[in-house]
C-alpha cells in the first residue's frame, strides 16, 4: 500500500495559538491550507487572557525594554504596527462566537484572579470583560461540591487589597436541576456533575434556575463574578441572561484545567479555518520531511492505514517550544521535533545541536548538555550538573499555585533539583516539588536557571529559520510561537503576543513564497 498525497499551498504544523492563527491568516490570502497537529493544542489550558507583554498597564514601554535588552527576542522581528495589525486581525477573526475586547492602544486590562490577586492582560474575551470595570459591591459566587474554586478565597484575597466591597456567597449545584427529572439524573447534579464541561453545558440549558437561586442574594451589588463555567458554545447566551434577569454586569474568573474559556477559543479558531475552507489533520505527528537542498517539498504524517504524504509550497513550524513537544529535552540532546533545526540556549548563544555540512538539516543531532557550559547552569565552571525542570506550577511574586501553565505569565516552574542522586538537595536544598517566589531571586540564581524556556530556534526577520553562522537553513519553512527563541513567555508575559503577531508575520511570508511559485 502506497503513501497518500495531500497537496496544499500552506502546510501549518502546530494547532496551537500561532498555527491557528497563521492558518487563518494564510487562508485570508486564498492559500489552500491545512493544519497537521500531533494532537489537542494547549489552548484548552489557558485562562483566555491573552498578554502582550509585562505586568504594568502600559505594555509598549516593557515590550521596548525587551528588545533593546534583547536583540534576539521574537518581537524584535517585527515593527510594533505590525503587532498591532496582528492583534486586530486575531479580534476581527474571533468577533463572532468568542469575542475579544481591548483598550486603546492596546493597552493592559486589570483584572482579578482567583487567588484574589491582580494581574494585568491585553485582550479579554467577553466573559472576562466586566471583571476589569468591577468596582464597589461584587459578589463572587462559588458552586457547593466544586472543588477548583472557591470564593471565600477570592474575596479574602480582594480585601487584603483593599476591595472592601467583595462578599462570597455559595449555590448549591441542585439548583441546576431541571424540572421534571428522574431521581438517576438528580444523583448526577451535585455528586457527579463536577466536571467543568459537564457543569458548562448543564448550565446552558438551566441558566434560569441558578438566576432564580441568586435573585434573592445580589441586591446592593453591582457585578457578579462566577467561576468559568457559564456555558460552552453558548457562553454569550448564558452570560448576557443572567445579567438581564438579575440586572447586574456578570463575569468569569478562570478556574484550573481544562479551562472553558480556553476550549471556547480552540473551538472558536478551529471553526474560523473550516469555514474559511481550511483542512485540519489533527491528532497524528510528522514523522518526516522531505527536505531537498533549502527547500522542504513534504511531510509524512502517520495516520491510520497509510501514512500521508502532506505536500506544500510553504511550510510553517508553529510545534511549540519545551512544554508543549516542539523542542524535544533528554539527559543527552535537546533537538527541534520535526526538522531537526539547530536549538539555542539564548542566555549563551551556545546551540544545543550541532549543525555542519556533514550534518545538515533535517538529521537528528546529539549534543551533551554537559558540554555548553551556560545551557542551564548556575556556575559556567561546573559543567557535569545541569536542572531538571519537574514541574511548572508557581505564581511569580505571590507564592501561589496555579495550574495555568500554559499561557499565564505567572505560571512557571517548580522543582529545580541537580541531576544525579548524589546531587540531590544541593545548592537549593530542595528535595519536594518547591514554590518558589521569583520576584525575590538574583538574576543569578534559579532565575536563570529559567533559561532553558528560552531554548528555541532563531530566525530572521522573514520568520525563516537560520544556521549557526545566521544562513537561512530552509527558504519555504518559517517559524512562529513557542518554537522561537529567545523569549520566556512566562516571565515576561508574552506568550500570546508573540504567537499571534508572529503566527501572523510567517503566513504573510509563507503565502509570499507559495503565490512566487
Amino acid at each position: 500500500m502506497g503513501i497518500a498525497k495531500m497537496v496544499y499551498d500552506v502546510v501549518i504544523i502546530g494547532a496551537g495559538l500561532a498555527g491557528m492563527t497563521a492558518a487563518l491568516k494564510a487562508l485570508q490570502q486564498g492559500m489552500k491550507t491545512i493544519v497537521v497537529s500531533a494532537g489537542a493544542s494547549a489552548m484548552e489550558s489557558m485562562s483566555g487572557c491573552l498578554d502582550l507583554c509585562g505586568s504594568a498597564e502600559k505594555p509598549w514601554p516593557a515590550l521596548r525594554s525587551l528588545v533593546s535588552e534583547n536583540p534576539g527576542h521574537p518581537y524584535a522581528l517585527l515593527k510594533e504596527e505590525e503587532i498591532h495589525e496582528a492583534l486586530l486581525f486575531f479580534v476581527e477573526q474571533t468577533k463572532g462566537s468568542c469575542p475579544y475586547h481591548y483598550q486603546d492602544g492596546f493597552n493592559n486590562f486589570c483584572i482579578p484572579t482567583a487567588f484574589g490577586n491582580q494581574r494585568y492582560t491585553c485582550l479579554l474575551p467577553e466573559g472576562q470583560l466586566a471583571a476589569a470595570a468591577a468596582e464597589g459591591r461584587v459578589l463572587v459566587v462559588g458552586l457547593k461540591g466544586y472543588r477548583d474554586f472557591c470564593a471565600e478565597l477570592m474575596v479574602e484575597g480582594m480585601q487584603k487589597r483593599g476591595f472592601k466591597g467583595w462578599q462570597a456567597a455559595e449555590v448549591d449545584l441542585d439548583c441546576l436541576q431541571l424540572p421534571g427529572s428522574g431521581a438517576a439524573d438528580s444523583s448526577r447534579s451535585l455528586n457527579n456533575l463536577n466536571n467543568n464541561v459537564e457543569i458548562a453545558v448543564r448550565l446552558e440549558n438551566s441558566w434560569q434556575l441558578l438566576a432564580e437561586e441568586l435573585s434573592g442574594k445580589v441586591r446592593g451589588f453591582g457585578s457578579i463574578a462566577f467561576p468559568a463555567l457559564l456555558g460552552l458554545s453558548q457562553h454569550l447566551q448564558v452570560k448576557r441572561g443572567l445579567e438581564e434577569s438579575l440586572g447586574v454586569k456578570v463575569f468569569e474568573v478562570p478556574t484550573l484545567p481544562p479551562s472553558l474559556p480556553g476550549m471556547r477559543l480552540a473551538r472558536t479558531l478551529t471553526a474560523g479555518v473550516r469555514l474559511l475552507g481550511g483542512d485540519l489533520l489533527q491528532g497524528f505527528p510528522v514523522a518526516a520531511a522531505d527536505l531537498k537542498g533549502r527547500i522542504c517539498s513534504s511531510v509524512i504524517v502517520n495516520t491510520p492505514g497509510r501514512p500521508r504524504r502532506v505536500k506544500g509550497k510553504s511550510f510553517i513550524l508553529a510545534t511549540g517550544g519545551v512544554l508543549g513537544g516542539g523542542i524535544q529535552v533528554e539527559r543527552e540532546k535537546v533537538s527541534e521535533a520535526v526538522f531537526h533545526l539547530p536549538v539555542i540556549n539564548p542566555a549563551s548563544e551556545a546551540y544545543t545541536q550541532e549543525t555542519s555540512d556533514t550534518q545538515p538539516c533535517g538529521t537528528q543531532a546529539k549534543h551533551n548538555l554537559a558540554d555548553s557550559d551556560a545551557y542551564i547552569q548556575e556556575d559556567p565552571n561546573d559543567a557535569q550538573r545541569h536542572w531538571q525542570i519537574t514541574e511548572t506550577e508557581v505564581e511569580l511574586g505571590n507564592v501561589e499555585v496555579t495550574k495555568d501553565v500554559t499561557e499565564n505569565r505567572s505560571s512557571v516552574i517548580l522543582q529545580a533539583v541537580p541531576s544525579g542522586d548524589e546531587n540531590r538537595g544541593q545548592s537549593l536544598n530542595v528535595n519536594e516539588p518547591a514554590i518558589v517566589d521569583f520576584s525575590q531571586l538574583p538574576t543569578s540564581d534559579l532565575r536563570h536557571q529559567t533559561s532553558i524556556f528560552k531554548a528555541g530556534v532563531r530566525a530572521n526577520k522573514l520568520m525563516q529559520p537560520l544556521a549557526v553562522d545566521g544562513g537561512v537553513l530552509l527558504e519555504n519553512v518559517f517559524c512562529a510561537g513557542r518554537i522561537l527563541a529567545g523569549y520566556d513567555p512566562f516571565i515576561e508575559g508574552s506568550g500570546a503576543g508573540v504567537a499571534i503577531a508572529t503566527g501572523y508575520r510567517a503566513a504573510v511570508e509563507a503565502g509570499r513564497v507559495a503565490e512566487d511559485e
